[in-house]
């Protein structure tokens, strides 16, 4: 059970806080590198573009800047609590034994490679096509099997329009309902 009494003695006072900043650092370093840095492998190139495209909304050269924000406004809030909090017993700590830092930032530097390298490996493979060929289609798990049947609509320019008219074409359908005291 001496691991035990260890690992909380980790978590608590100013180890936690260099862990949890250490941490939030390397979370705010990947996010920075993934996002500008080139990368000559492909199959980093191909998780930096993934990333860049799910989490910022990049497309064709520019990143939804709402998302890049949310991505650092919460780390940083985060960084500025703990350093309010345990920011004295840090600077303590750093003073009279800096070396004693080093293993919480050890710990947290490992975590962050761990989870950089899980979230490497789990990123699918890029499908290739064939110079002028058509790519596969991305959503292919949304594919239904059925054809659906056809119906008539009135756009917002009060204009009728067929499913049939969209055929051989990717379609999104959506349904909303909205409801409010003015309506």
């Amino acid at each position: 059970m001496m691991w035990v009494s260890g690992v909380s003695r980790g978590f608590r006072g100013w180890r936690f806080a260099a862990f949890a900043l250490t941490t939030l650092t390397a979370y705010n370093l990947f996010v920075l590198v993934t996002l500008f840095a080139p990368t000559p492998d492909a199959e980093l190139q191909e998780f930096a573009d993934n990333f860049r495209q799910w989490c910022f909304g990049y497309e064709a050269g520019s990143a939804n800047i709402h998302y890049v924000i949310n991505y650092f406004v919460g780390p940083v809030l985060l960084s500025a609590l703990i350093l309010g909090v345990w920011g004295r017993d840090l600077k303590t700590a750093a003073v009279r034994k800096p070396r004693a830092l080093l293993a919480p930032a050890s710990a947290a530097l490992a975590l962050a490679l761990a989870a950089g390298g899980l979230l490497l490996w789990m990123s699918p493979p890029r499908a290739t096509a064939a110079p002028g060929a058509i790519p596969d289609f991305p959503a292919e798990i949304l594919r239904t099997a059925r054809q659906p049947q056809d119906f008539e609509l009135t756009n917002q320019a009060g204009e009728a329009f067929r499913l049939t008219d969209y055929r051989e074409r990717i379609v999104v359908i959506t349904g909303h309902y909205s409801h409010c005291n003015k309506t």
